[in-house]
């Protein structure tokens, strides 16, 4: 069963440089998943959201108050 992921509260898509040339992971493959289901987010499986919340954390992009 897929759980459902709440949009606001997904770190990635908080950050001003999402799906952005600005982004230094837009060329990532798990990043690419989620520009792809940008319209259903819900739909990423909790793994790749971990995934791309553990990849923005560490995001000197992220870092610089891109919320």
């Amino acid at each position: 069963m897929v759980h459902k992921s709440i949009t606001h509260e997904l770190l990635f898509v908080r950050c001003k440089h999402w799906n952005t040339p600005s982004c230094p992971h837009q060329q990532n493959a798990v990043m690419g998943l989620s520009v792809l289901n940008q319209d259903h987010l819900f739909l990423l499986s909790d793994k790749t959201v971990s995934r791309l919340k553990t990849l923005c954390e560490q995001c000197p992009c992220f870092k610089k108050k891109a919320l």
